[in-house]
Formats: C-alpha cells, sequence, structure tokens
C-alpha cells in the first residue's frame, strides 16, 4: 500500500549568531539551536512506525459502524448506543479502538474521538446492557 506524503514544517540548526545587549556591547553565542522557519514547508514521504510482529488488527469496512466522526456527537452516541444493545459492547469498543490505532499518526482528531467513544461505550455497557456512564466500570 501506498503511503501518502506528509507536509512538514522546515526547521534548520542556527548555530552561532550575535545579539546587542541593553548597554551597546555585542554578545556572541555558539551553541547550537533548532529554530524553524515561518511559513516554510516541504512534502516527506509518511515513514509510519516500524511494524512488529503479526498484524492483529483486520481491515475494516468502510461504514460498518454505521457513524461518520463529521456528525455531532449526540447522533454519534444514539447510534453507537442502538448498536451495542444490539452487538454487545465489547465488539463495538473493540471497533473504535482500532479505528483510533489505525488513525494515531494520520488523523489524531479522528483517533481522539473514536478512544473516548471506545471509552465511553466500554463504560455505559455490561455486555448488551446499557447501564449509564460510569457503572459500567464496576
Amino acid at each position: 500500500m501506498a503511503r501518502k506524503k506528509l507536509t512538514v514544517k522546515v526547521d534548520y540548526n542556527k548555530k552561532s549568531w550575535e545579539q546587542k545587549t541593553r548597554d551597546g556591547k555585542v554578545k556572541r553565542f555558539t551553541r547550537s539551536k533548532k529554530l524553524l522557519r515561518s511559513g516554510l514547508t516541504k512534502k516527506v514521504p509518511d515513514k509510519g512506525a516500524k511494524g512488529r510482529g503479526k498484524k492483529l488488527i483486520p481491515k475494516l469496512k468502510k461504514g460498518a459502524l454505521g457513524i461518520s466522526f463529521k456528525q455531532p456527537e449526540k447522533v454519534i452516541k444514539s447510534i453507537l448506543k442502538k448498536k451495542a444493545l444490539k452487538e454487545g459492547e465489547k465488539k463495538i469498543a473493540g471497533r473504535l479502538m482500532a479505528i483510533s490505532i489505525l488513525n494515531k499518526r494520520t488523523n489524531t482528531s479522528i483517533s481522539k474521538r473514536a478512544a473516548e467513544l471506545a471509552s465511553w461505550v466500554s463504560g455505559s455497557f455490561k455486555g448488551k446492557k446499557y447501564v449509564g456512564y460510569p457503572k459500567g466500570f464496576s
């Protein structure tokens, strides 16, 4: 599978520079300092993390959960509540954690939201029974 190119900020090492003090003297610094250039970016290939061992997460079917992360929070929670009552909380929480893990490096906002929803689902249900949040932990 071809990996996407990421846009990253360009930085450079500033090795030595001069700075005027309040009394007009010029002070010279020689230590290395890493700086970001404002507005400059470049495209680099996404290297991701090296894989370790077998791939444990199977490929997910698009739209298997029936939600889109563009929808409002109330709509998503109501859809997930119906799914969890039908299929069980472990299955739904597992799918959400898989989405979270697979998007961790490429789409961090979706990753965080999926992890929060997985925590909500696992805390609100016991099997296929809704018990309210956070009573499901005990």
